[in-house]
């Protein structure tokens, strides 16, 4: 059976996980500048600039990954990881900040310690980006010990 070159450069079939993951990449990359400019407004710029661009840049790493992987790019999974350790590295700070601000009463990087629903979103978040970072990078590494299709090993 002859392989061509169509058939070579294919992308892989996407798992049903890697799905799952990108939904949420596209959904958080829109939630999170929306969320945060209704819970703060758009007059927080002035007040404290990076609390709210970090949100922004969130969902600008998400959304460029999504958009990546949704057109077949190579790199797609690199940047899944990479912006899915990001979106959990800024998660860990809010969340964990706000909560511990929360149980010791006092407000902690401009977070008001009585939201007790923005506490319980951003640990539902963190725990989406912590399983999200997880299974692109399973993905990743199960991909990189893939051998290209049509170069398998021979059988008879």
């Amino acid at each position: 059976m002859a392989v061509t070159h169509a058939a070579l450069s294919a992308p892989l079939a996407p798992s049903g996980e890697m799905k799952i993951v990108v939904l949420f990449g596209y959904l958080l990359g829109i939630a999170f500048p929306v969320l945060e400019t209704i819970r703060r407004g758009f007059g927080h710029w002035r007040v404290n600039s990076t609390t709210m661009a970090d949100d922004y840049i969130m969902g600008a790493v998400l959304l460029a990954a999504c958009f990546s992987w949704s057109l077949n790019k190579r790199y797609a999974k690199i940047l899944l990881v990479v912006a899915w350790a990001y979106v959990l590295g800024v998660m860990n700070a809010a969340f964990w900040g706000h909560f511990e601000g929360s149980l010791r009463g006092v407000v902690i990087c401009d977070n008001n310690p009585g939201e007790v629903g923005a506490i319980a979103g951003k640990g539902v978040i963190w725990l989406i980006a912590l399983v999200c970072l997880v299974i692109s990078t399973i993905s990743m590494i199960r991909e990189a010990k893939t051998p290209p299709r049509g170069l398998e090993p021979a059988t008879a």
